[in-house]
């Protein structure tokens, strides 16, 4: 009986150890914690770059500059063709004044150079960057609602379409401005074209001060040559565009900044005959 009884009992116990070991081999191996450990970067990356807010870009600046001061008044009078009946700007008489009306017109036509400090201008140089900035420059100082501020390349630019610049180039230069003149500015000389509009880098601080007493006219094969002074003063309004040589150089509020001499081009602006620019020079 104890040999029987130690047979099974030995027989159990080959069992139970061959039970364990099948049990040790046939354990899978842990790929699900090394799956979950490759997959688990790439989970959190996938979140990550949702979550990554994308960079937009502003399509407005929130704070304008201040318009300038030169009284807008005056220049939308000048455009509004209300003098439809006024006489064509004549040449000096040979009493050397001007009559009242041709000195107005003369005055202010040629102040929109001088406020923006120009020294010298030609047409047929085609120097599209220089009417593009006056174009801009232009609505900014007389026409601040048709400017448009965009956030270009990080920076706050002012902009004008290419209709709104067309229409100021041909109203004082008579030139054209279109997307063949855009392209060529675009990248140069702070100008950028873009949407279909111009822009010129936005700057504070101007001071428009300047405006234009014309000393004389002459004809010249249908052309007008004008001579003229530029002055400055801290009181810019609306009579300022009425003075004569006489009243500027007798006025104590007024400095005399230079002289130059301009060659114009007759032109009518509904009804109203004032001018178009060839020639800027300051002596």
């Amino acid at each position: 009986m104890s040999i029987r009884r130690g047979a099974c009992l030995a027989a159990a116990i080959l069992l139970v150890v061959s039970l364990a070991g099948c049990m040790f081999v046939s354990r899978p191996a842990p790929q699900r914690t090394e799956e979950t450990a490759v997959q688990t970067p790439a989970a959190t990356q996938e979140k990550e770059e949702q979550v990554k807010p994308e960079k937009t870009e502003t399509a407005q600046v929130t704070e304008k500059p201040e318009e300038s001061e030169k009284p807008e008044s005056t220049q939308q009078a000048s455009e509004s063709g209300s003098s439809a009946s006024s006489p064509t700007p004549s040449a000096t008489p040979q009493g050397g004044t001007l009559d009242s009306n041709t000195q107005y017109e003369a005055n202010i036509f040629l102040s929109n150079f001088a406020e923006q400090y120009w020294y010298s201008y030609d047409r047929s140089a085609e120097d599209y960057c220089q009417w593009a900035h006056f174009a801009i420059l232009f609505a900014k100082i007389n026409r601040h609602s048709d400017i448009e501020y965009k956030q270009w390349y990080g920076e706050p630019y002012e902009t004008l379409t290419l209709a709104q610049i067309d229409e100021i180039t041909y109203r004082y230069l008579g030139v054209h401005f279109g997307e063949d003149e855009a392209n060529e500015v675009d990248g140069w000389d702070h100008l950028v074209f873009r949407e279909g509009r111009v822009g010129s880098e936005a700057a504070d601080g101007e001071l428009h001060n300047l405006f234009v007493v014309v000393d004389s006219i002459k004809d010249d094969g249908g052309l007008k040559v004008a001579t003229f002074t530029v002055y400055s003063t801290d009181d810019l309004n609306s009579d300022c565009y009425k003075l004569t040589p006489g009243q500027a150089m007798a006025s104590s509020s007024l400095t005399k900044e230079g002289t130059g001499t301009a060659v114009m081009k007759p032109y009518s602006v509904n009804g109203r005959s004032t001018y178009q620019l060839l020639r800027y020079q300051i002596d």
